[in-house]
């Protein structure tokens, strides 16, 4: 397994206080992600604005931050997992603003025979994502700014989560 990244964007109007609420999310899903993987949750970090995505600053949470280390087992199925989708009331560029979050790998025993995550995984992430947005009320998605087509980015409230019933993989990654 190799390094990943989770980005994760909360409004500043809001303050800040999301890092022991994105630890105790990671915290809740340590037992489905194989041993190994581990999650470190930054106490500080840059500050961007959304209209442009330029650097503008630092953050500081008062948080601890920390380390969470998985404990799901050795066996477990590379490269897919599953998918929360975050979910907000925002529309840019035509479309629904959402987000989405892999966890993957996931171990072995969180499937079903025909290959969908079992129900009682499925609850635990929709639990966790569930438990997330009520703990930030400041947790945004970020639409990154079209300069072709002159929009400004913005950043939209996360209302809710939703856990697809399908396994997921990330296809892509933009740069």
């Amino acid at each position: 397994m190799g390094p990943g990244l989770t980005t994760f964007y909360e409004s500043p109007e809001s303050g800040v206080g999301g890092a022991d609420a994105i630890e105790a999310f990671f915290d809740g899903l340590k037992g489905a992600v194989p041993d190994g993987l581990q999650w470190s949750i930054p106490s500080s970090g840059d500050l961007i604005t959304a209209e442009t995505g330029d650097l503008v600053g630092t953050w500081s949470d008062p948080g601890t931050g920390g380390v969470v280390s998985a404990t799901g087992g050795t066996a477990f199925v590379n490269g897919v997992g599953a998918r929360i989708v975050w979910n907000t009331n925002g529309l840019f560029g035509d479309r629904r603003v959402r987000g989405s979050t892999f966890i993957v790998p996931l171990v072995s025993g969180v499937y079903e025979g025909a290959g969908n995550i079992n129900a009682g995984n499925l609850s635990l992430l929709q639990t966790r994502a569930d438990a997330l947005v009520a703990a930030l009320d400041n947790f945004a998605i970020w639409s990154r700014p079209n300069n072709l087509a002159g929009d400004n980015g913005e950043a939209n409230q996360v209302t809710s989560a939703t856990v697809p019933d399908k396994v997921s993989w990330l296809r892509g990654r933009r740069t």
